[in-house]
């Protein structure tokens, strides 16, 4: 088992999930190069045990991510100079925010 569930995305970029609602995006300092392990530390909430795997859906679109847990929606979304994020409760419209 690994610290948090790990979604490995474009150019080393990575979604974290820790829980159905918490998640954080890791982007490396050069665009070839994925985050060293000595990074994966328990420093997001001062949490010092492995969290549980996170059950999820992983799409890929043209333009976007889309990533489904139990409780959220999150969308990131391709861009020239970077992503735009947006995460919203199951509940809602499973069309992306744009």
């Amino acid at each position: 088992m690994s610290y948090c569930t790990k979604i490995q995305l474009e150019n080393g970029e990575r979604l974290d999930l820790f829980t159905p609602t918490t998640f954080r995006f890791r982007k490396p300092q050069f665009e070839t190069q994925e985050i060293p392990d000595i990074y994966v530390i328990p420093f997001a909430v001062g949490k010092t045990d492995d969290w549980d795997e996170v059950e999820y859906e992983f799409t890929e679109e043209k333009g976007y991510f889309q990533i489904k847990t139990s409780q959220l929606y999150i969308y990131i979304k391709k861009l020239s100079r970077g992503y735009f994020f947006n995460a919203r409760p199951r509940k809602l419209s499973e069309l992306p925010p744009w």
